[in-house]
């Protein structure tokens, strides 16, 4: 290839592409700040004004995509006035806790596993049924 590299490395540690247009020789992109803020203000305004369609959605997701919104809001509440602390020291300083630490918590299950959960669960149940007969 020979574009321009676009590849960022997120607060998380997992690389990812930044979108952009070229002028001038130059990468122009949106800052971090805008787009999580943005992403956060179309989220409000989806809960509140259409709580037809969010509530189901998180009440209800069984993809999956619900955990992308958890975790976003999650290390938004980190990352946010982090990215001001850096704007107003004209730094680069990413503060990590215990609690919103880099660490991945989010258990990634396969397909063998979800099965095997459904499994047990069909066979407790069954076991509760033949106890109450």
């Amino acid at each position: 290839m020979t574009g321009k590299n676009i590849k960022k490395i997120s607060f998380s540690g997992q690389p990812y592409l930044q979108a952009g247009i070229e002028k001038n020789g130059q990468l122009i992109t949106l800052p971090q700040l805008f787009n999580m803020y943005s992403a956060l203000f179309i989220m409000g305004s989806l809960c509140r004004y259409h709580p037809e369609i969010w509530g189901p959605f998180v009440l209800n997701d069984e993809t999956g995509e619900r955990l992308l919104f958890e975790k976003f809001i999650y290390y938004s509440r980190r990352i946010i006035p982090n990215i001001v602390l850096n704007i107003i020291n004209n730094d680069d300083i990413t503060y990590v806790t215990q609690r919103y630490s880099t660490n991945e918590t989010i258990k990634h299950v396969n397909e063998h596993d979800v099965k095997e959960l459904v499994r047990n669960e069909i066979y407790d149940i069954e076991e509760k049924r033949r106890m109450m007969k």
